[in-house]
C-alpha cells in the first residue's frame, strides 16, 4: 500500500496504526472475507456507483475489529454521500448507511 492509503486525515480518521494492525490479522488468520482497506474521502465523492457499493459494503460489513467504523465516521460518509450528483441513486447504499449499528 502507498503512503495516501495511511493518510489519517483523509481515511475518516483510521491511524495507520490500525490499518497495519487490520493487514496483519487477515494475514494471520487468511480470512478472505475480510476487508482491510478504508476509503478515502475522495473515493466516496468520486467512486462510481459499483466501486463505492463494493468498497463501502467491505469496509461497513467485512472490517476486522482494528478498522470497525464508528457511528461519527459512517455519519461522514452519509455527508460526502449527499454531495454527490447521484445521490439519488444511492438508496440501497444509503439505507445500509442509516441502518448501520449505532453502537460499535
Amino acid at each position: 500500500m502507498n503512503q495516501s492509503h495511511y493518510d489519517v486525515h483523509d481515511r475518516f480518521g483510521v491511524p495507520k496504526e490500525n490499518l497495519l494492525a487490520a493487514e496483519r490479522a487477515v494475514q494471520k488468520y487468511r480470512n478472505l472475507e475480510l476487508s482491510c482497506y478504508v476509503p478515502s474521502r475522495k473515493e466516496i465523492v468520486e467512486s462510481d456507483k459499483s466501486t463505492l457499493t463494493a468498497t463501502l459494503t467491505d469496509w461497513l460489513c467485512k472490517s476486522p475489529l482494528e478498522i470497525i467504523p464508528s457511528s461519527f465516521q459512517v455519519d461522514q460518509v452519509l455527508a460526502l454521500l449527499a454531495q454527490r450528483t447521484d445521490y439519488h441513486e444511492l438508496k440501497t447504499l444509503v439505507t445500509m448507511c442509516q441502518h448501520y449499528p449505532r453502537h460499535r
